[in-house]
């Protein structure tokens, strides 16, 4: 009497992963991410075995940046000029390999404007920011804020008020 039984098969099921847009290459064919495709092979005793492929997507990555920067300059960011109010994204690549996204956005730093008033006597300049003024003089000085951009301090020089007094006078009688 001879019996015959059948040899084992073997079967497994490996996840590979990709990056979005890309494929994945097992044994020489290139899996799109979201399909399976079945590999038959034969096993230590000979049998067919199946191995089950199927790929995932890696994650992608992305961050938004905010800079801010003075009025009437812009922010550099990877080596690009980025002009106040405008967006800009960049691409590289993330600790997996995949494409990740950095969005950069450029906001404008307040500046100030001020307005100071001086008084001095006529005919007696007054210093401000290392320069003469007069009455009478209106002058806009630039000069750096608390955040580093320009700011305007307009500087108004008025004269203060000359006294005059009347005394009047009355002689003793007598020659002068």
């Amino acid at each position: 009497t001879v019996s015959v039984s059948a040899l084992p098969t073997s079967s497994k099921s490996i996840e590979l992963k990709a990056c979005p847009g890309a494929t994945a290459s097992y044994n020489g064919a290139q899996i799109a991410i979201g399909a399976t495709q079945n590999f038959t092979f034969k096993n230590y005793l000979g049998c067919d075995s199946i191995v089950t492929v199927s790929v995932s997507a890696l994650p992608v990555s992305a961050k938004s940046v905010a800079l801010k920067t003075c009025p009437g300059s812009m922010a550099i960011y990877n080596g690009t000029q980025i002009p106040i109010g405008a967006t800009q994204s960049f691409t590289f690549k993330n600790y997996l390999g995949c494409d990740s996204t950095v969005t950069v956005t450029v906001a404008a730093l307040p500046s100030s404007s001020s307005s100071l008033t001086l008084k001095t006597c006529p005919g007696t300049p007054i210093v401000y920011a290392n320069t003469a003024l007069k009455a009478g003089d209106v002058k806009a000085f630039v000069l750096k804020n608390y955040l580093g951009c320009d700011s305007t301090v307009t500087v108004t020089v008025v004269a203060l008020p000359v006294s005059t007094h009347s005394v009047p006078l009355k002689p003793c009688p007598g020659p002068t």
